[in-house]
């Protein structure tokens, strides 16, 4: 059989070319020189002028009517300005197109979750039994229906005598106080029913720049104050000077770190994500403003709602955290990067190994790095601190532990928070 010639073949080409030239001398006269594209322009300048004018029209409509969740917008996370704006784009995996109607709306609904706590004042016939807005000692949030409140150990003192005033301006004695010592939160009880409370927002679903709301009641029988800020850093944990650098198994260290200043009433306020869950509570320390997350509360909250003392898990140690540390000299730390290095600067204040511990009687020992919680690695985005509480009273655990080099298992079990 007569092979096929290529298309590539001289042949094809030099027929391909007599073509040609036979039709360009048989339609001379036909072909014209093509016109440029200019009705092509001119419909695509026509459509850009369509496309501008209707998203002029149709974005004010998307704002303000629907307010709804976006998708093609969900990677947006700017803001306009506090003092002039009339919407702005929520940050974070949920971003959101929201305007002050909207805003007013929401706190509308979560406002009432929020409640004052002031000093209890003495029966009196005088004006010194008014409740006056700035001796009130901070906000609180009302964690369940039944009058449990949380707010900040900063705020009341055991010895102290309370009283909580809720958004409707009905005041409330309180009738018990315990503590979290893990988060320096405290609990309130008010004899109390159908109060209105949130949801409480996982920290996993908190982004850097989200856009979250500050909510506190001042004024009596007012609207309440509120502030939009954003949140900078959703693992941020205090580290400004060296004796910050050493912490302790039996206190959390993570805290939200906004980005802006806040009006000083709004220092001890109650801040919310966009979807109406509960973030935490504001406080100012070490000259910058943070959130106490409230969900570092689930594993206790149990025993709050039964009204018994939060149990948190006890291990007794102090420690360097590599994988949040610069720097480290090696011959301490045995070029480890990440791990909880069992270490004190000061032995009398804050010991390595405190004294009759879980830790001591386990054998565990200054200067060992802890890499491992019952096989899951320690590193500077889960605290080891973090993974300690999460666990129970009275569980047996093993911690993997690099000591002179050396990799080996130690079991440990926990006890309670005296």
């Amino acid at each position: 059989m007569k092979p096929k010639v290529s298309p590539t073949s001289p042949k094809v080409n030099k027929k391909h070319q007599e073509e040609l030239n036979k039709l360009y001398k048989t339609n001379l006269k036909t072909i014209e020189k093509p016109n440029s594209n200019r009705t092509g322009s001119v419909w695509f300048l026509f459509l850009v002028i369509i496309i501008g004018f209707l998203a002029g029209f149709l974005a004010p409509i998307l704002l303000f009517t629907y307010g709804e969740q976006v998708p093609f917008l969900s990677k947006l996370g700017f803001s306009a300005d506090n003092n002039s704006t009339s919407f702005f784009f929520s940050g974070g995996a949920k971003s959101k197109i929201v305007n002050t109607e909207m805003i007013q709306k929401t706190v509308e609904k979560i406002g009432p979750s929020v409640v004052q706590i002031y000093d209890a004042k003495d029966e009196s016939t005088t004006i010194e039994a008014l409740y006056v807005p700035g001796e009130s000692r901070g906000a609180g949030f009302i964690l369940t229906d039944d009058g449990y409140i949380v707010t900040s150990q900063s705020i009341v003192e055991a010895s102290g005598s309370y009283v909580v005033v809720t958004d409707t301006s009905d005041i409330y004695p309180v009738e018990s106080l315990t503590y979290d010592s893990a988060t320096q939160l405290a609990f309130l009880k008010i004899d109390a029913r159908g109060l209105s409370t949130y949801s409480i927002a996982s920290l996993d679903d908190i982004t850097p720049m989200q856009d979250v709301l500050l909510v506190r009641h001042y004024y009596p029988n007012s609207n309440p104050l509120i502030e939009k800020v954003s949140i900078v850093n959703s693992q941020y944990c205090v580290q400004e000077e060296r004796q910050h650098i050493i912490q302790s198994s039996e206190s959390y260290n993570r805290r939200l770190l906004l980005g802006s200043e806040i009006i000083n009433p709004m220092q001890s306020s109650i801040a919310f994500t966009l979807t109406q869950e509960v973030l935490g509570i504001v406080i100012y320390e070490n000259d910058v403003y943070q959130v106490v997350p409230f969900a570092l509360l689930k594993p206790i909250i149990k025993d709050v709602l039964s009204g018994e003392q939060p149990k948190r898990p006890y291990l007794g140690i102090h420690y360097i955290d590599l994988g949040r540390s610069l720097n480290v000299p090696e011959e301490l730390s045995g070029a480890a990067l990440k791990g909880a290095f069992i270490y004190s600067d000061n032995e009398e204040e804050r010991p390595s190994i405190i004294e009759a511990s879980p830790a001591e009687r386990a054998g565990l020992k200054k200067l060992d790095i802890i890499t491992k919680v019952n096989g899951v690695k320690v590193n500077g985005y889960l605290n080891f601190s973090e993974i300690i509480l999460e666990l129970d009273s009275g569980e047996l655990i093993t911690l993997t532990v690099i000591r002179n080099g050396e990799e080996r298992d130690i079991k440990v079990t926990l006890e309670s928070i005296k």
